[in-house]
């Protein structure tokens, strides 16, 4: 079929040189030859769209999951802008030209399958989809007294890992949660000395203590915060709902911050 779509070209040349020299001989020479060139030209251009269109072969194939067809997966052919979508019976096809092709597979919730083949075909392409394997975040929540999933928190939480800690510089660890803990307020006017003078979630009391409770390595930490180093801190939670007062009792009617070190691991040095 290539070749006929060629010689197909090579007749509509012949044609086109053949009328040319018969019209401009005649009576179309002059103004109305130019019009009779540009019928010409408008007749080989559909002539070679015709031998191209013919010089394609079709391909067709199927995808499947699971042994049955897959409808609506988008099919492509890697480099061009040609795709399709497979029909109610996973069935596509497609019209290329002789050469070697990739197509590209993919389906909302499955993984892309990328398939090399050559045109023409031995046989129909069949594309096998399988389950996209999505690795689900682990996080681990540490309220102190213990670590949790994610999923079994109840309480109100926001945790900072290293990624958060460094985002900011500073050579203390209220530094690095300023403007990173939504929620954590930092008392600028009538600072008390030696208190945090920080809140979570506002202010529970008028008269009394109204710094949150800082737990370090699941201890209570009275002392001061800024001896400690924020390079040596692995995660910070922090916890700000009621739920942290059935852990800590009263001291946590302010809100908890549990504040979690690097430990050394065999072989790999310091987390």
């Amino acid at each position: 079929m290539i070749r006929g779509g060629n010689s197909i070209a090579r007749r509509s040349g012949q044609v086109f040189s053949g009328l040319k020299k018969g019209w401009l001989g005649s009576r179309w020479a002059g103004a109305g030859g130019m019009k009779g060139l540009l019928v010409l030209a408008m007749l080989l251009c559909l002539l070679l769209v015709a031998g191209a269109t013919f010089g394609q072969l079709k391909v067709a194939g199927r995808v499947e999951f699971a042994a049955s067809g897959l409808s609506g997966a988008a099919v492509k052919v890697q480099g061009t802008s040609l795709a399709v979508l497979s029909g109610e019976a996973g069935e596509f096809e497609l019209s290329l030209a002789k050469g070697s092709y990739v197509l590209q597979v993919s389906y909302m919730g499955m993984g892309t399958v990328s398939l090399g083949f050559a045109v023409p075909l031995d046989s129909a392409l069949v594309v096998r989809m399988e389950m996209a394997q999505a690795a689900l975040e682990q996080v681990v929540v540490s309220t102190g007294y213990q670590q949790l999933s994610r999923e079994r928190v109840t309480g109100s939480y926001f945790q900072l890992d290293r990624a958060l800690l460094e985002r900011s510089v500073g050579t203390g660890i209220l530094s690095r949660m300023e403007d990173v803990v939504p929620g954590l307020v930092f008392n600028r006017y009538g600072q008390v000395p030696g208190k945090l003078n920080i809140s979570v979630r506002g202010s529970s009391t008028i008269k009394g203590d109204s710094d949150p409770l800082v737990v370090l390595d699941n201890f209570p930490f009275d002392g001061d915060l800024s001896s400690i180093n924020p390079n040596d801190i692995k995660s910070i939670t922090v916890l700000k709902d009621a739920a942290a007062a059935s852990i800590w009792g009263a001291r946590a009617g302010n809100g908890v911050i549990v504040m979690t070190t690097k430990a050394g691991v065999l072989g790999k040095g310091a987390e």
